[in-house]
């Protein structure tokens, strides 16, 4: 891993780290990064750091000509890993009080620093921030709130903040708001552990509710609060076409994950119910995905088959709370003998 900087005046600690993870977003990173340009004004309390996760168009020439007109940005290059440990790389070089990321074909609001800086005022005793975002109309530039929240609130409970990730749409990470000193010392657990951070599916899952899990983390804060315009039908978006194979071995990857973490103490008020609901929805999609790629023939039945085994036995603690859970709890227990 290179990295290529310019000289940031840090006597004072910044208060944003901006992480733009970037891979083959030749047609996107000037946006993106004038957009940053644009909201922050000038304002020098914050950094761009971009992770060059191994482009191979003209992603990096252009990331170091956008260096040379704006001091704040950083770069560090890296070979092809995935969005995830790109992220994780550029949270772990943070000098921030607070570390944000910012998709590389996304925008941001012009008032998108100094709207979070004054949430962060008047709400500094938390550890974690859920925002709201833009989302555009699919192939358009129409945008719309994504979630109409009635207000804006504390979450009471870390169990509540899972099922929010999990299993309500929360699962993005650039409408989320860090403190990197409680990301760096998750990274230094995930580098300690056997926890594989290569996903590419559910990657933003797994950040976050590894996130969450540390004891760092007391309270949490819901805001309704739209600064992030995301597109959702971009080009580099990794799930036009989706790599089904990848896809069910991040699907296994995640199921652990989640398993484990979710008897972690930190979620000891998390009730029987809610954890069979999170888990059998993740066998649910396992199975869905190894049987598509069963009938295209794709893998052969005894693929990766004592990890299923081991997911069929755990799944029997846990009960199915939808008929479509049902079903595919049933299939792993017939197949993944």
């Amino acid at each position: 891993m290179e990295e290529i900087s310019n000289k940031i005046e840090t006597s004072n600690m910044l208060l944003f780290s901006i992480i733009i993870p970037a891979f083959n977003c030749e047609g996107y990173i000037e946006r993106v990064v004038n957009s940053i340009a644009e909201a922050a004004d000038d304002r020098n309390d914050y950094e761009i750091i971009i992770v060059d996760d191994g482009s191979t168009d003209s992603t990096g020439d252009k990331c170091r000509k956008l260096q040379e007109k704006c001091k704040n940005i950083r770069i560090i290059i890296q070979e092809n890993q995935g969005s995830a440990l790109a992220r994780l790389n550029g949270f772990k070089e943070a000098r921030g009080k607070y570390s944000l990321t910012i998709d590389s074909d996304d925008l941001i609001a012009k008032d998108y620093f100094t709207e979070i800086e004054k949430l962060l005022k008047e709400k500094k005793e938390y550890d974690f921030y859920f925002l709201n975002n833009f989302r555009n109309r699919k192939n358009s530039n129409d945008f719309k709130v994504e979630r109409l929240r009635r207000e804006n609130y504390c979450l009471g409970s870390k169990s509540e903040a899972a099922k929010l990730i999990i299993l309500n749409g929360e699962a993005a990470v650039w409408n989320k708001i860090f403190k990197s000193s409680i990301l760096k010392k998750v990274i230094h657990d995930i580098e300690s552990s056997e926890i594989n951070p290569g996903i590419i599916y559910g990657d933003d899952q797994m950040i976050n509710i590894l996130y969450l899990r540390d004891d760092m983390v007391k309270k949490i804060y819901v805001s309704d609060l739209a600064v992030y315009y995301h597109y959702q039908d971009s080009e580099t978006s990794i799930c036009r076409t989706p790599n089904y194979k990848r896809l069910l071995d991040d699907e296994i990857e995640l199921f652990f994950i989640f398993e484990k973490t979710l008897n972690n103490k930190a979620f000891s008020d998390m009730n029987y119910s809610s954890k069979s609901k999170i888990i059998m929805e993740t066998v649910k999609g396992i199975a869905a995905v190894f049987i598509k790629l069963r009938l295209k023939q794709v893998i052969d039945k005894d693929y990766r088959l004592e990890e299923l085994r081991n997911i069929r036995l755990i799944s029997k603690n846990y009960k199915a709370q939808s008929i479509k859970q049902r079903i595919y709890k049933l299939y792993a227990v017939l197949m993944w003998r």
